[in-house]
């Protein structure tokens, strides 16, 4: 289920999917546990899905990261950034909140061969750190967030694919920064051997909110 936030192949997905639809995140954070001895969180490693805005990227990089290390150096938790994680692949818990909806998404790792109290507390630390970094920062976070997403559906989400929605495509790109151009869309082949593959991935992306059409004119 840690990579199956696009295929939403699990009901367990399909229903956290369907909960940020309903109330769009601005931060979202995935607690895992795993092998290494230090706490891992943001920033990531290259490489990073170039269509994730500039402003989600500065809020997990500056707003949320820099808290989080102000109080584990507080506390003298041990933690690294970066690699083995990148922020690439559209399937995890950080990058779908990240390009589906604009949040701050996070993944956030710590050792699970410690005591349970000490992964509950350094979980606990980082997520409250968090919070208090984005409550501290509200009226900023919020505009910032609006600015990106725009009016139109509940929790100010866009359907239309051209406005800084999920399909962007360089080719048409307008003058902007790196992460934070509009364009026109993706095209899909119709080839006639891939109906089944075609069909799904058109139903994926409208459940993301996304708007397939078909083409008005040969490409």
């Amino acid at each position: 289920m840690n990579r199956d936030w696009f295929a939403r192949t699990q009901p367990e997905t399909d229903g956290k999917l369907e909960i940020l639809r309903k109330y769009p995140p601005m931060l979202y954070v995935d607690a895992h546990e795993f092998g290494l001895s230090n706490y891992f969180f943001p920033p990531n490693a290259d490489p990073e899905y170039h269509e994730i805005p500039d402003q989600a990227h500065d809020w997990i990089n500056n707003l949320y990261s820099t808290a989080i290390s102000a109080e584990f150096n507080r506390e003298g938790i041990k933690f690294f950034h970066g690699a083995p994680y990148d922020f690439f692949a559209i399937v995890f818990g950080d990058t779908v909140p990240a390009t589906g909806f604009h949040a701050a998404g996070m993944t956030f790792e710590k050792e699970d061969s410690d005591p349970i109290a000490t992964r509950e507390h350094e979980h606990f630390t980082s997520m409250w750190a968090s919070l208090a970094a984005g409550a501290a920062a509200g009226a900023s976070v919020l505009s910032g967030w609006h600015d990106l997403v725009g009016p139109g559906l509940p929790g100010g989400r866009r359907r239309d694919a051209r406005a800084q929605r999920g399909l962007r495509a360089t080719s048409q790109a307008a003058p902007a920064g790196p992460r934070t151009r509009r364009s026109g869309g993706y095209f899909f082949p119709n080839d006639p051997d891939r109906q089944f593959e075609l069909a799904m991935l058109v139903r994926r992306l409208q459940r993301m909110d996304v708007e397939v059409r078909p083409a008005e004119r040969a490409v």
